[in-house]
């Protein structure tokens, strides 16, 4: 959790450490050029140096401590924080008897300003969604579990290689996870799958696999990353670590996506942007997403998903 360190710093951190805002966040300081460190609980690392220093640190809000007199340094230090794929917090000193509540919040005696907010933090988004991933997830599974098995036979019997394809994901807050697929291709080396798209008529996809991808059940025992809590059933697709570091320097705003669970369908699979299409579409529709969650949202892309799975996916390949 970066924060930056200047005169009200320590009384900030003791308040932040006591409150229930953040009350299990890994705790880290970011000192903004000309502030004299306060902080003595916790390191304090340079702004210029946060992203060699902290990347490895699993952080779950950053919070930065901005004087009045260099707010206008807060889109700056923002760009300079995407990185961390998580809510990005200003400290703010309003005075006494000052409460505000939304954008503005207190945790104990300081006013935390959200400059970056995701949905994922409202507790309607945390109990519904969770809710419906837990339930919709368990009936796919009880329902598909004889058909699984009837793949799991075909992939033994057709090809050599393990049934299940394993593959690193980023998730959530920028996490990565080992995300679960029937394997649809021959086996290869790993730097190929972690780094290559696959294309029409890739020679690799057998011939059982390009059936498996057509329909989408390849994708089924990725209900299995919903039930561990890594994966939605709704939410951006998760994009291996090698793109993720591309489309971050190419694209605007790619890391905001992972301010939400990913999911196994999203708003840009079911307007086709999935595949080797544009990024930049794909994000835009991610981003509106972001920005519209509800559960009833949720369930139109469910229903739209299985429509064009059953009548119209032409896109999977």
């Amino acid at each position: 959790m970066p924060f930056g360190a200047d005169e009200f710093a320590e009384r900030a951190a003791r308040s932040l450490r006591n409150s229930l805002v953040m009350p299990c966040a890994a705790v880290g300081y970011v000192r903004l050029p000309g502030q004299g460190p306060k902080v003595t609980a916790a390191p304090v690392i340079e702004l210029a140096t946060v992203k060699e220093q902290m990347v490895q640190l699993r952080i779950d809000d950053a919070v930065i401590a901005v004087p009045p007199t260099r707010f206008s340094e807060s889109p700056g230090i923002v760009t300079k924080l995407e990185f961390l794929s998580v809510p990005v917090r200003a400290v703010l000193d309003l005075g006494t008897g000052v409460a505000m509540r939304d954008a503005l919040f207190q945790a104990g005696d300081i006013t935390l300003l959200d400059l970056r907010v995701t949905r994922s933090e409202l507790v309607a988004y945390s109990i519904l969604k969770r809710s419906f991933d837990l339930v919709f997830s368990s009936l796919v599974i009880m329902l598909t579990t004889p058909l699984m098995v009837l793949i799991a036979v075909a992939i033994r019997l057709t090809s050599w290689g393990p049934i299940l394809f394993r593959q690193e994901r980023v998730g959530l807050n920028g996490r990565t996870f080992c995300m679960f697929k029937f394997r649809t291709m021959a086996v290869g080396r790993p730097d190929e799958s972690d780094t290559q798209w696959t294309t029409r008529e890739d020679p690799r996809v057998t011939k059982l696999g390009a059936l498996l991808r057509r329909t989408s059940l390849d994708e089924v025992p990725q209900f299995f990353n919903v039930l561990k809590g890594e994966m939605s059933i709704v939410g951006p697709r998760p994009e291996r670590p090698h793109f993720v570091q591309n489309f971050m320097q190419d694209v605007a705003q790619y890391n905001t996506r992972h301010y939400l669970k990913v999911g196994i369908t999203g708003w840009a699979q079911v307007n086709g942007w999935r595949g080797d299409t544009s990024i930049a579409r794909r994000v835009e529709h991610d981003l509106y997403y972001l920005g519209n969650w509800s559960l009833l949202f949720d369930l139109r892309i469910v229903l739209l998903t299985i429509w064009r799975t059953l009548f119209v996916n032409k896109d999977a390949y």
